[in-house]
C-alpha cells in the first residue's frame, strides 16, 4: 500500500500543463516522437516498481513503438516493440510486426492487459514470462466494423505456482504457434464506446518435455453503456460488460481462462474483476462473466453554473453487481453454480485532475459464500488518473 500511495502522489504532483498529454498516456517530445508513460513507469505485486523508457513514433506511412524496463522485485528486464505500416492512403488497411520479452497476467481474457493502464495492474501477482512475436493485418471495413487476422509464435515460461491447482505445482514451459482472427463491431447507435468483439484462435505447440498439444480458444466480449442522462441536480449512467469464453483441446494451464479475482486486505478497484475472489482462485475451460454498474453523480451542469462551490469536485456513487460461471477441467475448482458479489464505490473527488479517487466495498453472496466472514468482504481504493494506453 505504501508503494501504491507513493506512486499516486507522484502522479498528482505532475504540473497541470502536462496533464492533457497524460490523458493519452504520452508525453510529447516533438510532433512525431513521444514518451509512453505506462511503459516507462509502473507498479504491480509481481514486478514491484518497474522503470524504463517507452518511445513511440507517429508519421506516415509508418508508426512504431519500442520499450525497455526493469522490475525491481523480479529482477528481470523486459523489452518489446511493434511497427505498423499503412497499406492504403486513408490508413484503413494496416500491417503490423511485433516482438516482446515481457510478463503477462496468467489466464488473461484480454479484459486486462498489464500495459493498458498504470494503476489497474497493481494487484496482479500471478504472471508468466512471454517471449513472443508475430504479424497482424487489420482492416477497417466500415466506420463501425474492424477485423484482424494474425499469427503469433510464443515461448512461455510460467514462473509462479498456479494457486488454483490443488497440487500447487509450476506448469511446464512450452512453445506454440497460433493463428487468430477477430472482428469488432461498434454499437454507436446505443452510445459511444459500446461494442461487440469476437475472437477465435488455434494453436499447436510442444512442452519442454517434447509432448505435443493443440487447442482452440474463443472469446466474445460485449460492452454496452447508456448515454449519460442529466437532470437538474444529478447525472445517471448504467452499463453492462459480458464476456463468454471457451477453450477446447489440450490446453496448457496458463492458456486456461482466469476470472481475475483481485482480493487483498485493501485492494485496487479494477473493472471486470471480482473483488472477493483471489487472483487465479480457479481456472476454466469455459466461463461466462457479467458485470453490471449504475452510477449516480452530481450533475456537471450544476458544477458548471456554480464553480465556486464545486471546484474540481464532483461526488458520485456507483452500484455494482457481478456474476461469474465457470466450468473447470479435471484437477481445478469449478464454480458451476455461479460466483456472485455486490458492492458500491463512493468517489469523493471524481474528476480531480480529470481522474477519480474513492473507496469501495464488496460482499460475496450466493452459493459460494465462505464460512469465514472476512473472506466474503473486500475493501478497495479507487484510483483512476488520466493515464491512457
Amino acid at each position: 500500500m505504501k508503494n501504491i500511495l507513493t506512486l499516486v502522489c507522484a502522479l498528482l504532483a505532475v504540473p497541470m500543463a502536462a496533464r492533457p498529454q497524460l490523458e493519452t498516456g504520452r508525453l510529447a517530445i516533438n510532433s512525431k516522437y513521444s514518451i509512453v508513460v505506462p511503459q516507462s513507469i509502473g507498479y504491480n505485486s509481481f514486478e514491484g516498481f518497474r522503470l524504463g523508457v517507452g518511445v513511440s513514433y507517429e508519421g506516415a506511412p509508418w508508426q512504431w513503438n519500442a520499450y525497455v524496463r526493469h522490475g525491481f522485485n523480479d529482477h528481470r528486464w523486459k523489452f518489446g516493440g511493434h511497427a505498423t505500416r499503412r497499406l492504403d492512403a486513408d490508413g484503413r488497411l494496416r500491417a503490423t510486426a511485433w516482438a516482446q520479452s515481457t510478463v503477462a497476467a496468467t489466464g488473461s481474457l484480454h479484459l486486462y492487459e498489464p500495459d493498458a493502464s498504470l494503476l489497474g495492474a497493481m494487484a496482479v501477482s500471478v504472471m508468466d514470462v512471454d517471449r513472443s512475436g508475430g504479424l497482424r493485418l487489420a482492416v477497417d471495413a466500415t466506420r463501425s466494423t474492424a477485423a484482424t487476422v494474425g499469427v503469433r509464435v510464443s515461448d512461455v515460461e510460467p514462473v509462479v505456482s498456479y494457486r488454483f491447482a490443488p497440487t500447487d505445482t509450476i506448469a511446464p514451459d512450452f512453445r506454440e504457434t497460433a493463428a487468430t482472427v477477430g472482428i469488432r463491431q461498434s454499437l454507436t447507435f446505443i452510445s459511444a464506446g459500446s461494442a461487440v468483439a469476437v475472437e477465435a484462435s488455434h494453436a499447436e505447440g510442444r512442452y519442454s518435455g517434447h509432448r505435443r498439444f493443440g487447442y482452440s480458444r474463443y472469446i466474445c466480449d460485449i460492452d454496452v453503456s447508456t448515454p449519460e442522462l442529466y437532470t437538474t441536480l444529478l447525472a445517471h449512467r448504467a452499463g453492462v460488460h459480458i464476456c463468454a469464453a471457451a477453450a477446447e483441446g489440450s490446453v496448457p494451464a496458463t492458456r486456461l481462462y482466469s476470472a481475475l479475482g483481485f482480493r487483498k486486505k485493501v485492494g485496487i478497484e479494477t473493472d471486470n474483476t471480482f473483488a472477493t475472489m483471489r487472483h487465479t482462485e480457479f481456472a476454466a475451460s469455459r466461463m461466462l462473466n457479467a458485470f453490471f454498474s449504475y452510477r449516480i453523480m452530481v450533475s456537471p451542469v450544476k458544477v458548471a453554473y456554480e464553480p465556486r462551490y464545486w471546484p474540481m469536485c464532483i461526488p458520485s456513487v456507483t452500484l455494482l453487481a457481478k456474476v461469474g460461471w465457470a466450468d473447470a477441467p479435471a484437477g481445478f475448482r469449478s464454480y458451476g453454480r455461479g460466483f456472485s458479489e455486490v458492492g458500491f464505490v463512493v468517489n469523493v473527488f471524481p474528476y480531480v485532475t480529470r481522474g477519480e479517487l474513492g473507496v469501495g466495498f464488496h460482499r460475496r453472496i450466493g452459493h459460494y459464500r465462505s464460512g469465514k466472514g472476512a473472506d466474503n468482504r473486500a475493501f478497495c481504493i479507487n484510483v483512476r488518473l488520466p493515464m491512457g494506453p
